[in-house]
């Protein structure tokens, strides 16, 4: 848009007129343990106690994020994905959201048997025990994968919003998606850097996407809404752009980044990854691409940057083991020509049990 080859259409105001929510960034840093900050908390109570509704968004589910033994170290993983099990409470259950291999919460650790097993991370299911605890008479509902499982259930959940039979909504980006829900006054971003330390260029750009969606859940009706969010990194321009609505700015800092370190739209990108039940088969695999990528980094049409191949950042998934190679050039020609190679390679070398994905243009590198 900006080099005129789009329009852009802006909507300098909501449909109803309402006014944009002011917003406050609460800085988590030294609040060691602590859930919901002072001003989160008096929000809520106050807007309970006016009669008014409430979201809180977490983009996590279950009850925390893991368990691990405090004496041992021992943490529990999914046997068939590289990433740590879930702590589901109610379930008692430690549950895999990749693949959803379950197995029992332990009461011990089974190396060390110790019965220190600490949960020091949070999820959707902990914190609408937070609210509970902090607004015992509130009516809490959750929308997270959990409970919209059954047939219904969503428009359940969003009836009793709608309905004013709910006074808080805890939930996962599900909340923030374009549900308009007039009684709505506060909105809670609970842990904004979830999105933010991801390891893929698009993580400022996907933070500010979601703190704006959610943002825009408060004050639809006739009281002017107010959004708090929590975060590790209060001097962001993702959060710092989103408080003032002000997609210009982000835009303006976002592009300076990208150009500087060569992400698109100045260059063009390929994703690059094999997968196999076998490790080992897996990482010659990705090694002879590396090598048959790298030495044709002067490709027809300009040069090409190759950057790993590398453990993917799910090494394994569904007991499939995954590298990744990622592509960097600034023309498609030279982009094309490398995939060619890497394609004929693959058919012509490359094991059996082995497959490939290629993804030009990739929204994300994860």
């Amino acid at each position: 848009a900006s080099r005129s080859k789009i329009e852009m259409l802006t909507l300098s105001k909501r449909a109803t007129g309402a006014k944009l929510p002011g917003t406050e960034i609460i800085d988590m840093r030294g609040k060691k343990g602590v859930v919901l900050s002072a001003p989160l908390a008096t929000g809520l109570k106050t807007v309970v106690g006016e009669g008014h509704q409430a979201i809180l968004l977490l983009n996590r589910r279950g009850f925390s994020s893991s368990i691990i033994c405090r004496d041992c170290g021992r943490t529990f993983e999914c046997l068939n994905c590289s990433v740590t099990l879930t702590l589901h409470k109610r379930r008692r259950a430690l549950v895999c959201h990749y693949c959803d291999f379950t197995i029992a919460a332990p009461k011990k650790c089974p190396d060390c048997f110790s019965e220190e097993l600490v949960e020091p991370g949070m999820g959707t299911e902990r914190l609408e025990e937070e609210v509970r605890t902090l607004l015992p008479e509130a009516r809490v509902a959750r929308m997270d994968r959990d409970t919209t499982r059954a047939k219904g259930a969503t428009a359940k959940i969003i009836e009793a919003m709608e309905s004013r039979e709910a006074d808080v909504l805890v939930g996962t980006q599900m909340v923030s998606k374009g549900h308009h829900f007039p009684g709505t006054t506060l909105v809670g971003i609970v842990a904004g850097d979830t999105s933010l330390t991801l390891p893929d260029f698009r993580a400022s750009e996907r933070t500010f996407q979601l703190v704006t969606q959610a943002a825009g859940r408060a004050g639809r009706g006739e009281v002017e809404g107010h959004v708090v969010i929590q975060t590790l990194n209060p001097d962001h321009y993702a959060f710092l752009t989103a408080a003032e609505h002000d997609y210009d700015a982000f835009y303006t800092s976002e592009i300076a980044l990208r150009e500087e370190v060569g992400y698109p739209p100045f260059m063009r990108l390929c994703s690059v990854r094999v997968e196999a039940t076998d490790a080992a088969r897996a990482e010659r695999a990705a090694t002879l691409l590396g090598s048959v990528a790298n030495a044709t980094r002067e490709a027809k049409g300009g040069f090409v940057e190759v950057l790993g191949p590398v453990p993917a950042f799910l090494a394994r998934v569904h007991g499939r083991y995954r590298w990744q190679l990622l592509l960097k050039a600034e023309t498609a020609p030279a982009l094309h020509a490398s995939v060619r190679g890497l394609k004929s390679a693959f058919e012509s070398s490359v094991e059996k049990g082995v497959t490939l994905t290629i993804d030009i243009d990739p929204i994300t590198i994860l």
